[in-house]
């Protein structure tokens, strides 16, 4: 089964709301709809918004994660070192050494205007899958976010 992943980065550099925001559509053949994530980055946190039904707030230095589930009203908390546990129980049970895997993306050679920023397109199989990401390189101050 082909899953398609379309990465589309939408950098928000003056918003008042986040330093960074990177926006995700991924599709798949099995889902009607695509599932769209957004991440905020700020002062330290990261807020991830899947669709409207989830959001996770990440600290980044102690890995603390409140995840909240907006339909069902509910919230979850997980400190760092469980978060860190569990990792490392999904990593080491398959004899990772814990590190990512980055995929060898390649130019496919598709150009287009997405949100106002000039983005290439860079195609990768992962774990099976075809991943396809789109990446915008010419992002004005992108040094200072990096």
């Amino acid at each position: 089964m082909k899953i398609l992943h379309i990465l589309t980065l939408v950098v928000a550099l003056t918003s008042a709301r986040a330093d960074l925001t990177i926006t995700q559509q991924i599709e798949q053949p099995a889902t009607p709809k695509p599932t769209l994530v957004t991440m905020k980055i700020k002062d330290g946190k990261v807020r991830n918004d899947i669709n409207p039904d989830m959001s996770a707030i990440i600290d980044i230095k102690t890995g603390d994660t409140l995840t909240l589930m907006h339909k069902q009203k509910m919230a979850m908390k997980i400190p760092g070192d469980a978060v860190k546990a569990m990792q490392e129980q999904a990593t080491g049970s398959n004899g990772s050494t814990g590190e990512l895997e980055i995929p060898a993306f390649k130019p496919s050679g598709r150009k287009e205007t997405i949100s106002g920023f000039e983005c290439e397109e860079f195609t990768a199989k992962f774990n099976g899958q075809n991943v396809e990401v789109w990446i915008a390189k010419d992002v004005p101050d992108s040094d200072s976010i990096v």
